[in-house]
């Protein structure tokens, strides 16, 4: 795998194999392969194949873990020693957005039962408030949700329902002013940090194309 030191939020990792930016990189590699091919490059391709399947074959081997009350999932960080960290972060790539990004899809087990311990009190940066319940992440502490992560979820779900709670949510967090902010108190959507945050805007904006492809009835009613 892949060795970094920082997390997709600047946060500094806990062990140095992020499971979720190795899967994002080796989605990438492949994706990038055939760009190379058509443009001359493929020598270059076939190394981008060749680190790609050494990374497949390092989170198959170490990017999984049994936790304690959600059994076997994906580890978020592991260091190749058999210690692995259970968590997630609203920053993508991470664990919940695997589909997102192409690495899994909805129906996979391993990324269901993953899905569902990210979504719960197993997952250390699950905030459950009284205006809402969401993944935040160490970058702003404990008691904000990123809207982002609301997104990912919305983007891997396949119940009408949780998507159209989630989209009602997400218009609740912008507190009016038309614009996704980065994080905002579990119990508080008056209550954000930078009001303005583009990537969580494009990737709204994305997501509000998508379901109005596949599920326009929750949107055109």
């Amino acid at each position: 795998m892949i060795k970094g030191g920082f997390r997709g939020s600047d946060d500094a990792c806990v062990y140095n194999f992020n499971i979720p930016e190795n899967a994002f990189a080796a989605v990438a590699l492949r994706q990038v392969a055939p760009v190379l091919t058509a443009v001359g490059q493929g020598g270059l391709a076939s190394t981008a194949l060749a680190i790609a399947s050494e990374v497949e074959a390092g989170i198959a081997k170490y990017g999984t873990m049994t936790h304690p009350t959600a059994g076997r999932v994906y580890a978020y960080e592991v260091d190749g020693f058999g210690n692995a960290l259970f968590m997630d972060d609203a920053n993508i790539p991470s664990l919940l957005a695997m589909p997102y990004y192409g690495w899994s899809n909805a129906s996979d087990p391993l990324y269901i039962a993953t899905r569902a311990a990210v979504l719960s009190p197993a997952n250390p940066w699950w905030m459950n408030g009284t205006a809402a319940a969401g993944v935040g992440g160490p970058h702003n502490g404990y008691y904000w949700i990123w809207p982002m992560s609301l997104m990912a979820q919305a983007w891997t779900s396949t119940s009408d329902a949780e998507i159209g709670s989630l989209l009602a949510t997400l218009v609740d967090a912008s507190a009016c002013s038309g614009l996704v902010h980065e994080s905002f108190d579990r119990n508080d959507f008056g209550s954000y940090t930078r009001p303005w945050f583009a990537w969580a805007n494009s990737l709204f904006g994305a997501l509000v194309m998508k379901v109005a492809n596949e599920r326009p009835y929750l949107i055109f009613n």
